[in-house]
């Protein structure tokens, strides 16, 4: 089996009914002018089908679909939507004989994609040969786009949608051809019913996920390795990967995140925080819970990107958490997944993570993390937490544990001592957290060569300037006797006796 390591495009439009929480879901602007980009935060929202009870009426293209013939695509439609509807409590609903009433080719698809006026359901589309999709896309286009889908029409209230009352799906029969892929029969369907499973998906209103095994699939090589290892890989991970035609729990969190069943809180509980670095929350990095009782933790893994709701606060949710022990893990959201590809409202924040470290996992309040990749070191140092049914557990999840830094340029910067003299510069320290009180402490190796004016200061302001008094030169020469040849480093130490966080990382440069 090959599977075909192609993006899957995602073409929607936006808007929702779900409070702006909820991670796995597509994020949206309620108002349609404007896109998620551009929406204030209080207009984000997250589209699914609860204007119309969760029912979402489709019909399928009458005609083929590359080597697939038109009654069977009719019945893998029916049954990939069966396993979406197993896991939800959405209702997928066949209208009439559950065909549109013509085959949907490049000469007539104006009429059902993207048309002016609803269609009284959600058409599916099968373009056979891949003409359709060079005509959206250009020429190309049907070498490697296997299919795309999103919502198109929307129940609105006062010019704000409310949500998704249609949506549509189109794809790509020229992939689905043995003729063209080189696949026998048996991979070209398997691949064909990965592809429908995915992209229905984003037709009722499912984001992509970057899920918990990132790196099995960036060290993946199809020429040498069985396809087989990427069966931990969520089917709505950006890129189509996973051989296997299942849902993950990452998959089934999503689905009933939008589409309770009505049982979750006896079946599930919840993780939520923030995430933070530097004093500020993370925007779109991915935080991952890992069941760590469970014999495979990637399979049953759950992720969801920081900063959910776009407030910038580096919010993050971990919804229908089977009950038991976790650890969380935050990493990179791979630089590649944007536009069609993108997860979550966010381009991918990577350089901001790197900045200590490419992955973490949480080792409690007030600690730092644990810097690591390895899933093995993480089980057995990250901190548990464990799970139970109806509960939710919230966490302050810091890349840092920052409070505050050194605003002025005083160690970056060649301090110049005076001869016979004392000299006063300026140390400027911005508080993270204004309105919070900081407490924090000063010192240096020695004292009685640099003095801080005052040594421990209290302050709830965004800036507090400390005076910092230094011996001359010749007092300094007496201690370094080098610096009659150059230049010194004196490293300095504040603590915030509040949190008990402490820069160490920063020098007095002197000559």
């Amino acid at each position: 089996m090959r599977v075909l390591r192609v993006l899957i495009m995602l073409g929607i439009l936006f808007c929702s009914a779900l409070e702006a929480n909820c991670a796995s879901i597509i994020p949206i602007c309620r108002n349609l002018r404007k896109n998620v980009k551009n929406c204030l935060p209080h207009n984000i929202f997250f589209a699914t089908y609860s204007p119309t009870n969760n029912i979402m009426k489709y019909k399928v293209d009458r005609g083929p679909i590359g080597e697939i013939q038109e009654a069977n695509a009719k019945n893998y439609t029916d049954e990939i939507l069966g396993l979406w509807e197993t896991n939800s409590g959405i209702d997928f609903q066949s209208v009439g004989d559950g065909f549109i009433p013509v085959n949907v080719t490049k000469s007539n698809y104006r009429a059902y994609l993207n048309n002016r006026r609803p269609l009284g359901y959600s058409p599916v589309i099968w373009d056979e040969n891949g003409t359709l999709m060079n005509d959206l896309f250009g020429e190309g286009a049907r070498f490697n786009v296997l299919g795309f889908a999103g919502s198109t029409f929307f129940k609105t209230r006062k010019k704000l949608a409310q949500g998704i009352i249609e949506s549509q799906s189109v794809f790509n029969g020229y992939l689905f051809n043995g003729d063209h892929t080189g696949d026998d029969s048996a991979s070209v369907i398997n691949n064909f019913k990965s592809t429908i499973l995915h992209e229905f998906g984003h037709m009722f209103g499912l984001d992509h996920s970057q899920g918990g095994d990132l790196e099995t699939y960036l060290n993946f090589n199809p020429e040498t390795d069985n396809p087989e290892i990427l069966t931990n890989i969520p089917i709505m991970f950006p890129v189509a990967a996973n051989p296997i035609v299942a849902l993950q729990q990452d998959d089934i969190s999503a689905i009933r995140l939008g589409y309770p069943k009505g049982d979750e809180a006896n079946l599930y509980g919840t993780i939520t925080g923030v995430l933070k670095q530097l004093g500020s929350g993370v925007k779109g990095a991915n935080v991952i819970a890992y069941p760590i009782d469970d014999a495979n933790p990637f399979k049953n893994a759950v992720a969801c990107p920081s900063d959910v709701d776009g407030k910038g606060l580096g919010k993050f949710t971990l919804p229908n958490l089977v009950p038991g022990n976790y650890i969380i893990k935050t990493e990179p959201i791979n630089e590649n997944f944007v536009g069609g590809s993108s997860v979550g409202i966010h381009n991918p924040i990577y350089p901001l993570v790197l900045l200590n470290g490419s992955h973490g996992f949480y080792m409690g309040e007030g600690e730092l993390p644990l810097r690591s990749s390895d899933l093995n070191t993480g089980i057995a140092q990250a901190f548990k937490i464990n799970v139970e049914a109806g509960s939710t557990t919230n966490i302050n999840f810091d890349l840092d544990l920052a409070t505050f830094k050194i605003h002025s340029k005083l160690s970056n910067s060649l301090i110049v001592l005076k001869k016979r003299k004392k000299r006063v510069i300026n140390l400027v320290i911005k508080n993270f957290y204004p309105g919070q009180l900081r407490s924090l402490n000063l010192s240096t190796d020695y004292p009685d060569l640099i003095e801080f004016l005052p040594a421990r200061v209290d302050f709830r302001k965004k800036y507090i300037t400390i005076k910092v008094r230094l011996d001359s030169y010749l007092d300094f020469l007496s201690q370094f006797p080098a610096l009659n040849n150059g230049s010194i480093y004196i490293p300095i130490e504040i603590e915030d006796l509040n949190t008990g966080y402490i820069l160490d990382t920063q020098e007095l440069w002197l000559f």
